[in-house]
């Protein structure tokens, strides 16, 4: 019998002592919760790559937030890999310059995004 209770103290969920796996696992399917009660950022931000000439070919990212959250999103292209970070209140939109001077007047633009607290 003490090896029974031990054994259901051990594995409750607010003990310190709960093995790290169950502790993830509990943490995991919160999470997960969260992310389905929301559409993916992906279906509410809409972007679009254009260009603009002056001495060379700038490269420029237009960002929409159509979430009902703020999002945070990376914008990366193929000419520029580094990511340039730009913030979102909801319906709020940005343009991201990620290029300056390309002598590439055509580019790929790339955004992912997260939501953010």
């Amino acid at each position: 019998m003490l090896r029974t209770f031990l054994m259901l103290w051990a594995l409750s969920p607010g003990n310190a002592f709960t093995p790290l796996a169950l502790q993830s696992a509990h943490i995991s399917a919160a999470e997960e919760l969260e992310e389905h009660a929301l559409p993916p950022p992906s279906t509410c931000v809409t972007f679009q790559g254009r260009v603009r000439y002056s001495l060379g070919y700038d490269h420029l990212v237009d960002v929409q937030n159509g979430c009902t959250q703020a999002v945070s999103c990376a914008v990366t292209t193929n000419v520029n890999p580094q990511p340039v970070t730009v913030n979102l209140k909801p319906t709020e939109s940005a343009t991201v310059v990620t290029f300056i001077g390309s002598p590439a007047r055509e580019f790929t633009p790339r955004v992912v995004c997260q939501y953010s607290p």
